[in-house]
């Protein structure tokens, strides 16, 4: 079932059935109803067609194939390229997404993830660029379905807020040896932000990838974290869900 939003008259509006004024939402990126009426040509636009988004989203799928688990849930399905191919290669996909334009399996919102899905797990969950589309006082209620919706792992990717001093990449080839990519690369800190995102990892104190790494290990060890190489704007974290303790 679709998530329900009510525009008020006060100037305030319905959010996962909490009332929450317009300007804690539209200081920065998009509105709730924004993103879930967001057309299919939104995710076509012509930064879809840079060589730079093409990496990311073969990054996302090389880290799904890394953790050998079939049963995938993807969250913020865009232009399905990264489902579809996964699909093809195999993988039992569904996809989420709070936009009914996109055409996911389920739709709904991510703080509505447990109950839309009705406790259906997955061994794996890809939330991958989308977390920032929603206000920062949601992401641990984000985190936390996830972890509830997936048995074992779960792939997070964020955007940084940086700006690059320097970025320097290059492929080492040696006989008899395999390809080594090597490089050097600094960035900074930066407070200003992609228009369409409320937040950024570093975009302010309570977004410092210090506290977000804070709230995922309440639920999941982090056992990787990183920026993909050739896209360095997106970082990643490659999280495995704390055990259950059976109770007594």
């Amino acid at each position: 079932m679709s998530e329900k939003r009510f525009p008020s008259i006060s100037g305030s509006m319905m959010y996962n059935g909490k009332i929450i004024e317009k300007s804690e939402i539209t200081q920065s990126g998009r509105t709730t109803s924004e993103e879930a009426n967001l057309g299919k040509e939104g995710y076509y636009t012509d930064g879809y067609f840079s060589p730079a988004q093409f990496i990311s989203f073969a990054e996302q799928i090389r880290l799904v194939h890394s953790l050998k688990r079939k049963n995938l849930l993807e969250i913020g399905i865009g232009n399905a390229l990264v489902s579809d191919f996964l699909r093809k290669a195999g993988f039992n996909v569904t996809t989420f997404d709070i936009n009914p334009n996109l055409n996911p399996n389920v739709v709904g919102s991510v703080t509505d993830l447990v109950q839309t899905l009705q406790q259906r797990k997955f061994d794996l969950v890809l939330c991958a660029e989308v977390l920032e589309h929603m206000p920062f006082e949601y992401f641990e209620q984000a985190i936390e379905n996830i972890a509830a919706t997936t048995n074992e792992y779960a792939i997070l990717t964020l955007p940084r807020s940086q700006k690059v001093i320097f970025d320097i990449q290059f492929n080492i080839k040696i006989p008899k040896l395999p390809y080594m990519v090597k490089g050097l690369f600094w960035a900074i800190p930066n407070s200003n932000i992609n228009s369409e995102h409320h937040w950024e990892l570093d975009s302010n104190k309570k977004t410092k990838t210090k506290n977000i790494k804070s709230i995922l290990e309440k639920y999941f060890t982090v056992i990787n974290f990183n920026r993909f190489r050739f896209r360095p704007v997106h970082h990643y974290f490659v999280l495995k869900k704390h055990c259950e303790r059976n109770s007594k």
